[in-house]
């Protein structure tokens, strides 16, 4: 099987990060036997898009033949892309080797689509400068 990790500048002792769709480079990590047997560094040209970086980052990796993406967060639209296309996604957090170590030993939970709602964080969404107040 192969796991993918959002990372900063790739591999076994990178972080990933939590920016999905902008993370500059991926880390894929193959999985035979409950051990590493190879790790390949993709770059990312999604993390430069203006929009719709997720979901180009989502097929990236539906066609670099992924089945299970490890990561602190992720979008809907990358969650929608990923679980369209049969890729499981867990919640992960740390170094790319510590997280495969716990997805081996069944310790990481998958992330559910609950949540989602319709905001856009950062209290995007809520109806600013739409007639309400001073604006």
């Amino acid at each position: 099987m192969k796991i993918a990790f959002p990372t900063g500048r790739g591999g076994l002792d990178d972080i990933a990060v939590s920016a999905f769709g902008r993370a500059p480079t991926f880390t894929i990590v193959s999985v035979e036997n409950n051990e590493i047997k190879d790790t390949n560094i993709i770059q990312n040209p999604a993390s430069q898009y203006a929009r719709g970086a997720g979901i180009q980052t989502a097929s990236i990796l539906s066609n670099e033949g992924v089945s299970i993406v490890i990561a602190p967060a992720i979008g809907p639209n990358s969650y929608e892309i990923l679980n369209e296309a049969g890729i499981k996604i867990y919640y992960g957090n740390g170094k790319v080797r510590d997280l495969v170590k716990q997805f081996i030993e069944g310790k990481l939970n998958p992330i559910q689509p609950r949540g989602f709602g319709r905001g856009f964080g950062r209290g995007l969404g809520r109806g600013f400068r739409r007639g309400f107040g001073r604006w």
